[in-house]
């Protein structure tokens, strides 16, 4: 009987310890546990705006149509250098950088225009106004022209595009004022007179939205265009208006982007005067800015950028990575849109670059593509921008390659 009571007081003894044990790793588990919860809610992570889920809303959507500047589909450079500044191919705009997983964009969905009394009735208040009498010819539905004594004025009164030009001034301009006019203006001065000559035809327009660039221009009768003056002297200078978005992907309010054009990267939307003082085109009592205008183009297709998170006029797809667009740069997969001297900014000929084998990158960053023909989306497209250099002189190439992943292309 005394070894049963002895063999029973040591099972108890041995399962109190037990017990104790067990509990003790217990306690120090949930502690560990614990512990790495509180850090884990107080550790900042880094949130890509790559790792949000597209939107994806309009379904596919079709695929940009990009051309080769004209002349130029030939030149293939063998070496694709990158000498960015940072030594790598983070767009240069904030987004995406180099390393970003499933980056994704914005697409903006134009907004349509109903066809109504004002589709004919304000193209016809526009023509008055630019001192047009003659009637117009029909050119669709929704399209005017008129033709008179050398000047031109085409109207989509759907979506207020308009197109004007006076074939008068092309040629009886002469080289009289210096660049150097213009050279210190500011972005307010270029936003003003650009206002101005749409105040005098009374067309409202939203300006604020735009950034404004100046090029000294004379007219090229030979190849019937304007080019950049390579000298101190032009006849002519146009303000291009260049539309800013908010952002480039939803949730991202730090990385903003610009428009980009087709047609040696001009934009679609800019006033070409004859170059005078400012002060006389400042002078509302004796100076009309019209009588001096020589081209204007506007093609703002409306889109609406306010509250993206809620705008379904806002969609955003998966785009391929900074990698993969230069990717296809070096496959020659990409568009060269413009090609300049790097000096005076002039364009050159084809034949420039006969014998570059080898080009530098040197900025890659990410902007939304506007064509002057209606396309139902705006979308973005990575810009490189190149320089090579060949018989001491050097040049500046501009390159597009489509952004949008092709999975969700119309192909």
């Amino acid at each position: 009987m005394l070894e049963y009571y002895v063999s029973l007081y040591t099972d108890i003894y041995w399962t109190k310890r037990v017990f104790v044990a067990l509990a003790f790793i217990l306690v120090i588990c949930t502690g560990i546990r614990i512990f790495q919860l509180v850090s884990d809610s107080l550790a900042v992570k880094d949130v890509e705006v790559g790792a949000i889920k597209p939107e994806v809303g309009y379904g596919p959507i079709p695929p940009l149509n990009l051309k080769t500047k004209s002349g130029f589909e030939d030149f293939k450079p063998s070496r694709f250098r990158i000498s960015t500044v940072s030594g790598n191919l983070n767009a240069e705009n904030g987004y995406p950088l180099e390393n970003t997983q499933s980056p994704i964009a914005n697409v903006y969905r134009i907004i349509e225009q109903p066809i109504d009394l004002s589709t004919t009735q304000e193209p016809l208040r526009i023509a008055r106004e630019l001192n047009f009498s003659q009637s117009p010819q029909e050119i669709s539905n929704t399209t005017r022209l008129w033709q008179e004594g050398g000047r031109k004025l085409l109207i989509n009164g759907q979506y207020k595009t308009i197109e004007y030009s006076n074939e008068n001034l092309k040629t009886s301009a002469t080289p009289q004022y210096t660049t150097t006019i213009l050279t210190n203006v500011n972005q307010d001065i270029l936003k003003n007179l650009f206002r101005r000559v749409l105040v005098e035809f009374k067309y409202s327009f939203p300006l604020d939205s735009y950034i404004f660039t100046i090029q000294y221009l004379n007219y090229d009768p030979v190849k019937n265009k304007f080019v950049i003056s390579e000298t101190s002297q032009s006849s002519y200078y146009r303000i291009e208006a260049i539309r800013s978005y908010p952002n480039l992907s939803k949730g991202d309010s730090k990385s903003k982007a610009y428009a980009v054009y087709p047609e040696d990267g001009v934009s679609n939307i800019y006033i070409i005067l004859i170059n005078s003082d400012l002060r006389d085109q400042f002078d509302t009592k004796n100076t009309k800015v019209l009588d001096q205008l020589v081209e204007l183009k506007l093609y703002a297709w409306p889109i609406s950028t306010s509250d993206p998170m809620k705008n379904q006029d806002i969609q955003t797809y998966p785009i391929i990575t900074p990698q993969e667009a230069y990717k296809r740069l070096t496959n020659h997969e990409a568009f060269l849109i413009s090609a300049k001297d790097s000096a005076t900014g002039v364009d050159i000929e084809p034949q420039s670059l006969e014998g570059v084998e080898l080009v530098d990158v040197l900025t890659v960053k990410l902007a939304f593509y506007e064509e002057p023909i209606f396309s139902k989306y705006i979308q973005p497209v990575y810009v490189f921008i190149v320089e090579c250099q060949h018989l001491g002189k050097k040049y500046i190439l501009n390159y597009y390659v489509p952004a949008i992943a092709e999975s969700y292309l119309l192909l």
